[in-house]
């Protein structure tokens, strides 16, 4: 897989969390980034009655031998039927430094680093089960 598509597949799979306190926060990380090597972890608060979530995000991915990422991500979410379950929509943007090995034909290895800010439009589902764990 190319390397900016694994990291697109990383950051949209599912987020599992641990709640501390459900009703208001929880701690998190991306199934997704552990599964391909990467360290994420998320903080999210529910607000207005479990009506919306704000959430704060960072992590680190090494995308393959020769590029990596680090970065943040923030995001605002509207839980459809409230009680921060179910259907939910989010709006959000993240920021970090990449950087890649590139060795031109004939030519001498250059690292090159910039940054990547994205726009994030999410449509979900989120399942709290019993055991405080949040799919």
């Amino acid at each position: 897989m190319r390397p900016f598509a694994s990291t697109i597949l990383t950051l949209t799979l599912i987020t599992g969390a641990t709640a501390q306190d459900f009703k208001t926060n929880s701690i998190g990380t991306d199934l997704g980034a552990l599964l391909f090597g990467g360290i994420v972890a998320e903080y999210k608060k529910l607000i207005n009655d479990g009506k919306n979530e704000i959430g704060v995000g960072g992590g680190m991915f090494d995308m393959s031998d020769d590029a990596t990422w680090t970065g943040g991500w923030a995001w605002y979410r509207i839980y459809k039927n409230g009680n921060g379950e179910g259907l939910f929509y989010t709006v959000g943007c993240g920021a970090g430094p990449v950087s890649w090995d590139y060795t031109p034909d004939g030519g001498t290895k250059e690292t090159i680093e910039e940054t990547l800010i994205w726009p994030q439009a999410v449509i979900g589902k989120r399942w709290n089960m019993s055991s405080g764990l949040t799919v």
